[in-house]
């Protein structure tokens, strides 16, 4: 240390150049001189006892929790001080950057009172904060500054449930978002709890984010929130199948392969598309076996027509097919036909794949072994189809000629081979987790009821439509189907609603049926317009003979021998022997009540009210408007009332070019100088 000696009595003393002391040592020094603990004694500013003795005053005087804290940013200072002292190869920014590291890893110790303060981790920045504070005023320079502390201010009750709300209705996760709708509605009185500092709610959100993983996933990603809820037990033992075609699951999808062709317009032209077809899949539950149908869009007649038609008549009427909740398995085509086949319908949850994991698990086997290897392959999923289509960019650019390579894409029959092809040579014949799809097949302990004749099934597979039976026969698609039946019908019945049924395979005949699904006859589109003449004339001539054959029962059994008016006169007779009682009239009194009473005051006090107006309105009668609109401003100037009919006409008037000449002439007064809306006045109606 820098001295010098002086000399004294009996020899020599040191003084010793205060600017050259160790730190540690000035500040005992200046403590002794003062009184003030070096704690509170600023490094670099030379304050003056007085000002210390303030800032300790302050220290003193703040809250338990405060001075808690300040205690732990001085403890963690002069951690790093002795740190400093042990590494001084390093520069100032990399010891305060491999301090803050090793701090937050826990290498680096501290009372406990950090913990409890909430001073878990530190910062870089927050450490050359803290060592200008102590600089320039020690401990008391480290007290909070702010009333409420964010990491002290716990997350309510109200607040968490708010986050809920907010993920549940918005799918919105990010924290700062989460954080900024909470001071929002904070600050417009929806939250009562005032919001933490934004690390506070970093810090907790992110452990609560943990804890809720799957109420997230459930708002903000539904697909693998469903992978990941708890599954016990299997879907299949719930149907149990015991034979080959009982228990089927249908369910669609499009295919990952992009089909071309060209399809005829009715103007003879042709256009060419480009799209995924829709692969609708039907699986049986006991050998998962499958029959598929292909189409432009996934719909109720492809379903009915092509692929439970293909399953009955290849294979038999199932009793039971599951699907899914969606429009197309709700269609009123297919519960007609599950109904006239005696086969139950049952539809899973809504958005529940699990629910029918067999057709999910076809889907799959089907797109990883087949789609991938087809040409006009698009991918699984987005990410795949970006990558797909980032090779054929790259592809592009490194051989600069567009048409090196061409595109290939299958036509719809072609796609439609393929897959059959991979069903029969390998799908069936392939070992599964649960067996050789055509052994299980073979040892199917019975076959399911068929049905034989494929005319009954088209008949049966057809959708019911409801039409109404007019003179010209019944209308169905832009043809009109007649028959001799239906004639007789209409001549007995007239107008009257069936139910309608097309032949699949014959066009130009249809099975009519009544309101209750009875049967009534066959009816047939006649091109010739002789031919349906023909079947009308001979229904006219069986009405015509039934007709005459009532006629002359009618006139063989003539009782009526008077005429309507005879009869209606003649009724009054029969009473007329009956002795009528004259009723003594009694005087009736007036029915007096407090409402009789209010309803007679109510009437009195209108009667008035209308008299009054006959009389204003004779004393209001004027020769010109202007004179009319002066007398009534000087009413309304009086605070006196108008009536409802003066008030309509001085608000017409308000807006007429006279009204607006002569106010800015001040000729209704100062007060309706400027007026511009009746509306502005307070005025009171009679």
């Amino acid at each position: 240390w820098t001295y010098r000696e002086v000399p004294t009595r009996g020899g020599y003393r040191k003084e010793f150049l205060t600017d050259k002391l160790p730190q540690e040592i000035k500040l005992k020094v200046y403590e002794y001189h003062t009184g003030i603990h070096e704690d509170f004694i600023p490094t670099l500013y030379l304050a003056t006892s007085k000002e210390l003795s303030s800032w300790q005053r302050l220290f003193e005087l703040a809250p338990e929790e405060y001075k808690k804290e300040a205690r732990v940013k001085l403890e963690i200072l002069k951690a790093y001080e002795v740190f400093r002292k042990r590494n001084p190869h390093l520069k100032e920014t990399e010891a305060k950057e491999e301090f803050v590291k090793l701090f937050n890893s826990g290498k680096i110790h501290v009372s406990f009172e950090a913990v409890e303060c909430g001073i878990h981790k530190i910062t870089v920045k927050s450490l050359y904060r803290w060592i200008k504070l102590r600089e320039e005023g020690g401990l008391a320079a480290l007290l909070p500054k702010h009333s409420e502390k964010g990491r002290r201010k716990k997350i309510t009750r109200e607040i968490e449930l708010f986050v809920f709300e907010y993920i549940k209705k918005t799918g919105i996760t990010r924290g700062k978002r989460v954080y900024e709708a909470i001071r929002y509605h904070h600050s417009n009185g929806k939250l009562s709890t005032p919001p933490p500092s934004y690390q506070a709610f970093m810090s907790w959100y992110r452990e609560w984010k943990k804890r809720n993983e799957l109420f997230i996933l459930k708002y903000t990603d539904p697909d693998n929130y469903r992978r990941k809820l708890p599954s016990y037990g299997s879907i299949y033992a719930s149907y149990d199948p015991e034979y080959y075609g009982q228990v089927l699951m249908l369910d669609a999808t499009k295919a990952d392969v992009m089909c071309r062709w060209k399809e005829k317009q009715p103007d003879g032209s042709y256009i060419e598309k480009e799209k995924r077809l829709s692969l609708s899949i039907l699986i049986d539950l006991y050998s998962r076996d499958i029959r598929f149908a292909l189409g432009e869009n996934e719909n109720a007649l492809l379903v009915v027509n092509n692929l439970l038609r293909k399953w009955i008549l290849e294979v038999g009427v199932p009793e039971v097919i599951v699907t899914d909740n969606s429009k197309i398995y709700r269609s009123e085509h297919l519960a007609q036909v599950c109904e006239a086949l005696g086969i139950k319908l049952t539809h899973t949850d809504s958005y529940a794949p699990e629910q029918k994991p067999h057709v999910e698990r076809v889907f799959g086997t089907i797109a990883t072994q087949l789609f991938e290897v087809l040409e006009g392959y698009v991918g699984h999923n987005v990410a795949e189809r970006k990558k797909i289509e980032s090779r054929k960019k790259f592809r592009d650019k490194i051989f600069k000629k567009k048409d090196y390579f061409i595109e290939v894409y299958l036509t719809p029959e072609e796609f439609e081979k393929k897959l059959s092809d991979y069903v029969k040579k390998r799908y069936r014949k392939e070992k599964h987790s649960f067996g050789i799809i055509e052994q299980l097949i073979l040892n199917s302990p019975r076959k399911p009821k068929t049905i034989k004749d494929e005319r009954v099934l088209d008949i049966l597979l057809s959708k019911f439509e409801r039409r109404t039976l007019s003179n010209k026969g019944i209308r169905l698609h832009n043809r009109y189907y007649f028959s001799k039946e239906l004639a007789e019908i209409y001549y007995q019945q007239g107008s009257v609603p069936v139910l309608v049924k097309y032949d699949i395979s014959d066009i130009s005949t249809i099975y009519v049926f009544d309101e209750k699904g009875r049967y009534l006859c066959k009816a047939f589109d006649h091109q010739e317009a002789g031919k349906r003449l023909e079947e009308a004339i001979k229904a006219k001539k069986v009405f015509k003979k039934k007709e005459k054959e009532l006629e002359k029962l009618i006139k063989q059994n003539q009782k009526l021998s008077a005429t309507p008016y005879e009869i209606a006169t003649s009724i009054y007779s029969f009473e007329a022997d009956h002795k009528v009682i004259p009723f003594d009239r009694r005087p009736q009194e007036e029915l007096e009540t407090e409402t009789v009473r209010e309803a007679k005051k109510i009437v009195k006090e209108t009667e008035e009210t209308r008299k009054l107006i006959e009389e204003t309105a004779k004393d209001t009668f004027f020769t010109s408007p202007l004179k009319r609109a002066k007398a009534l401003f000087r009413k309304i100037e009086k605070g006196e009332a108008i009536t409802k009919e003066d008030y309509a006409f001085l608000k017409a008037y308000v807006e007429s070019e006279e009204f607006r000449k002569y106010s800015r002439m001040e000729v209704f007064g100062r007060t309706f100088k400027n007026l511009k809306s009746i509306e502005e006045l307070d005025i009171k109606l009679a």
